[in-house]
């Protein structure tokens, strides 16, 4: 993979993935500033909420298995 192609992805990726946390942490925390003072609350919460970060994990596993699936594939097609 060529410098140009390497840097677009990890751009992409790394949006991808920041945006999803910046959207976690203001699903989580928006409504409910005062959970930053209260370690007990917070811990609460996020296991209750904690389905979002279990779906974005399978989510991700499941893009790279997807990328690695296609690669292999390529490599046979090439061979």
């Amino acid at each position: 993979m060529n410098f140009k192609w390497f840097s677009i992805m990890t751009i992409a990726g790394a949006g991808i993935f920041c945006s999803a946390l910046a959207w976690f942490g203001a699903r989580v925390i928006g409504d409910r500033p005062e959970l930053m003072n209260d370690p007990s609350a917070l811990t609460a919460v996020l296991k209750e909420k904690s389905h979002y970060l279990i779906g974005f994990a399978l989510v991700i596993g499941a893009l790279y298995w997807l990328m690695t699936w296609m690669q292999r594939r390529a490599q046979r097609r090439r061979a």
